[in-house]
Order: C-alpha cells, then structure tokens, then sequence
C-alpha cells in the first residue's frame, strides 16, 4: 500500500473513529440523564421505572469498547514512560512496536471473547435475569463492534508505524505510535484554544 493510499485509510478511520466516539459520549449522557431522572423519581416520587443500572452497564461497555480506537489515533492510551524518554530513538522505536504488538494480542483477545459471548448468547437465545429482559446479543453486539474497529485501527496503526521502521523515518513512527511528549501536549492545547 502506498503511503497515499495508507493516508486515505487512515482519514476514513479517524473520521469513523471520531463519529463512534461522539455516539458513545451521547450514550454516557443519555446514561446520566435517565440515572439522574431514576434518582429524582425514586427520592420525591418514591417510584421507578426500572432498568436505568442495567441500561447504563450496557452503555458504559459499549461507549468504552467504541472510544478505544480514537483513545489510539489520538495517542492517549497512557504508557509508563519514565525510562522510555531518556533511551535513543531507535530504542523507543521498537519499544513504540512492542507496545502496539502487545495492545493487538491484548485487544484480539477481547474481541474473541467478546464475539464468544455473543455467539453464546444467539445461540441460547439468551435475555438479561431482569424485569427488561433485554436480549443479550443486542448490547454484546455493539461491544463487540467496538473491538473490531479498535483492531482495524490498530492493524493500521501497525503496518504505518512498520512501514516507518523498515524506512528508517522514526519521527513519523513517534507521531503514530510513540508517547506525547510534554511539547505534543502544549502544542495540542495550543491548536484547541485558536
């Protein structure tokens, strides 16, 4: 893939990922909203309509699994860092693909049991033990679907930070995989005001 076609791919995600992670802060709002809403209605009213902690637990899976992959684009997954700044750049490279390699197996072994939980649940036609009786599949699906964009994005994010390497440009490797350093930190900020 050339590095213009690479480019293209990686707009398209971040422009997915951005919109899964603007779907999944609505749903923490919506979260808020009818917790807050069950709390007021149980304290005056002494009454409830039920549901609002096992729609939020949903919510919450299914919000986290889907701000993963900008979590990534955006290089805020945190990573202890305090030895890693002070080896040369050809270290920190391969500490950068070491710690992407490790965040694949980790998420690969999310998404399958992930997508066994799902299986299981069509499977047996699984619903949730409570008054809602929510089919399981529904809210184990969208979970899932958070996973899998995280591993596009992240086997993208693997083969541009690879193909860096083989290159030798360990600057464009640093600015997809390696750690924000105090400067990225400011200069974001910087472009967040203007």
């Amino acid at each position: 893939m050339t590095e213009a076609a690479g480019g293209a791919v990686m707009r398209v995600l971040e422009r997915v990922s951005r919109a899964a992670v603007w779907v999944a802060g609505a749903m923490m709002l919506g979260t808020v909203g009818l917790v807050s809403a069950e709390v007021v209605l149980r304290k005056l009213l002494n009454m409830s309509f039920g549901g609002a902690d096992e729609l939020s637990g949903y919510a919450y899976a299914i919000a986290s699994s889907w701000a993963f992959a900008f979590a990534l684009l955006s290089r805020d997954h945190i990573r202890i860092d305090v030895v890693y700044v002070v080896f040369p750049p050809r270290v920190r490279a391969a500490l950068d693909m070491v710690a992407l390699a490790s965040l694949g197996a980790f998420a690969v072994t999310l998404a399958i049991y992930a997508g066994q939980a799902l299986s299981f649940s069509l499977e047996m036609g699984a619903t949730a033990n409570t008054p809602l009786a929510t089919p399981l599949w529904i809210p184990q699906a969208l979970w899932l679907a958070g996973f899998i964009l995280f591993l596009v994005v992240l086997a993208a994010q693997f083969a541009r930070s690879a193909s860096a390497l083989v290159r030798g440009d360990l600057e464009t490797l640093r600015n997809i995989a390696g750690t924000k350093s105090v400067r990225d930190e400011v200069r974001e900020e910087m472009d967040r005001r203007a």
